[in-house]
C-alpha cells in the first residue's frame, strides 16, 4: 500500500519513477504468492486459522487473483500428484498447447521455436490466472481433473470482493491522477513483473529433464512411494544463496517444502541435509543445481527438446 500511495504522488510526474515503483510493485507482488499465500494456504504460519485466512485473502484483494482457487491447484492438486500426468493441474495442457511438455501430447511444427516464444509469454502470467479464476469457479468447475465443490456463500463474496477491490485500487482510483494509458502502462509493468518472478521460479522446480514426468499404470495408480515421488519430480538450486532463498519464499528448496509443506521456509535450509542424508541411504537422487542460472537454463533445455520433432520408430 505505500507503494500505491507513492505512485499516486509521483508517478504522473516522471514516467520513469513511475516505471521503478511499478517494477518495485510487481516484485514485491510476486513475494505476496510467494510468502503470505504459500505458507497460509500450507498452514506453516503460525496455529491460527483466522491468521491462515487472513494470509491467503491478501492474494485476493492485492493481487486480484483467487487463492480459493490456488488452493485447489496447489494443495489439493499439485503437491498430492507431482507431475503425474492427467491429474497435477500445473502440468495440465491441451492437446494443441502453446507449449509441449510431455511426450503424450501431439508434436506441431511452430514447437520447434519454444524454447524461444514460450519464455517470452510467460509475462501473461498474472491475466491468465486472474481470467482463469472465473472461468474455473463459474464454467468449468474443475481445474483439470480436480473438481471445485460449490464455493459457500462467504467464499464467493471473498472471490470476487478481492478482484472488484484489485481493480478498484489499481486501475479506478489511478485514473482519477493520471490518465488510463499511464494507469495501463504502469500495471503492465508491474504484471509482467510478478509474472516472470513467479513462472520462472517455478519453472525451474518442475518443468525441467532432470525429473521424473510420472504416468499412472492401466489401474490408474502411480508405482512409486510418495516421498520418493517428491524427490524424483522436483529440482531445487542455488541451496547457498541468500538472495534466493529469501525473495523465492525459500522455494529454491523446493524438495523439502514438498516434502514437508507444513513447516514454515525458515527452517528449509536446516532440514535439506538430513533430507539428502535419507535419500542417499535409500538411493533416490536429490536433485539440485548450483545456481538459478543453470536451473533456468535446464528448463529452457528441456523446452528445446521437447520441442524437437520426436523420431518415429
Amino acid at each position: 500500500m505505500v507503494l500505491f500511495l507513492l505512485s499516486l504522488v509521483f508517478q504522473h510526474s516522471s514516467l520513469w519513477f513511475g516505471v521503478a515503483l511499478a517494477i518495485v510493485q510487481g516484485f514485491a507482488c510476486a513475494l505476496i504468492g510467494l510468502m503470505p499465500l504459500h505458507d497460509g494456504s500450507h498452514f506453516s504460519i503460525t496455529n491460527s486459522p483466522f491468521i491462515w485466512a487472513v494470509c491467503q485473502h491478501l492474494h485476493d484483494f492485492l493481487n486480484g487473483a483467487s487463492s480459493l482457487i490456488w488452493t485447489y491447484q496447489h494443495v489439493l492438486g499439485h503437491h498430492p500428484y507431482t507431475n503425474v500426468e492427467g491429474v497435477d493441474p500445473d502440468i495440465e495442457t491441451a492437446d494443441h498447447d502453446i507449449r509441449r511438455i510431455k511426450t503424450s501430447q501431439p508434436w506441431y511444427r511452430h514447437y520447434i521455436a519454444q524454447h524461444i516464444y514460450t519464455p517470452l509469454v510467460y509475462c501473461f502470467l498474472a491475466w491468465k490466472t486472474r481470467y482463469q479464476d472465473i472461468v474455473i469457479l463459474h464454467v468449468a468447475r474443475t481445474n483439470g481433473s480436480i473438481r471445485i465443490n460449490p464455493p459457500s456463500p462467504l467464499a464467493l463474496f471473498l472471490f470476487w470482493a478481492g478482484k472488484v477491490t484489485w481493480f478498484t485500487y489499481r486501475v479506478l482510483i489511478p485514473s482519477l491522477y493520471m490518465p488510463v494509458w499511464q494507469v495501463l502502462f504502469y500495471l503492465t509493468i508491474a504484471d509482467f513483473v510478478t509474472s516472470y518472478w513467479l513462472a520462472l521460479t517455478f519453472q525451474a522446480n518442475h518443468v525441467v529433464g532432470e525429473v521424473d514426468w510420472v504416468t499412472p499404470n492401466e489401474k490408474n495408480e502411480i508405482e512409486v512411494d510418495w516421498a520418493e515421488l517428491q524427490l524424483r519430480t522436483t529440482q531445487d538450486y542455488a541451496h547457498g544463496s541468500w538472495f534466493w532463498t529469501t525473495f523465492t519464499g525459500a522455494l529454491n528448496h523446493q524438495s523439502t517444502h514438498h516434502l514437508v509443506p507444513g513447516v514454515h521456509q525458515y527452517y528449509y535450509s536446516q532440514i535439506v541435509p538430513l533430507i539428502q542424508r535419507v535419500a542417499k541411504q535409500h538411493g533416490v537422487k536429490y536433485l539440485c543445481q548450483d545456481t538459478f542460472t543453470d536451473a533456468l537454463a535446464s528448463h529452457i533445455d528441456y523446452l528445446r527438446t521437447m520441442g524437437e520433432k520426436p523420431k518415429t520408430t
